[in-house]
């Protein structure tokens, strides 16, 4: 796990222990949202060993992260979002040329 989810996962941990959301509102606000994030990805998120498990960001983290730090202040999501799609973007690019 790179060094963003891990900051971006430690802060959901602690607004969500602030805030004392349970992981059943979290599951029940994504879905009206339209946005789909199984139970025990969301139990996983906030449980797991963060040196042990990986997450695909924009189909985990990001949906979480946009619903619990909203009131944060958007610009700070929006520009992790940002710089974690470019990230994955260059990764991309360097996988391309490796195959060349």
């Amino acid at each position: 796990m790179d060094a963003y989810d891990r900051k971006v996962i430690e802060r959901l941990r602690e607004v969500r222990r602030i805030k004392h959301i349970s992981y059943q509102k979290i599951y029940d606000t994504l879905e009206e949202r339209g946005q789909y994030v199984s139970m025990s990805t969301i139990r996983r998120v906030f449980t797991s060993d963060l040196d042990k498990v990986n997450f695909r960001y924009e189909y985990s983290i990001e949906p979480i992260a946009e619903l619990l730090l909203q009131n944060e202040g958007t610009s700070n999501i929006q520009i992790y979002n940002f710089i974690k799609h470019l990230k994955m973007e260059i990764d991309s690019f360097y996988e391309y040329i490796a195959e060349d």
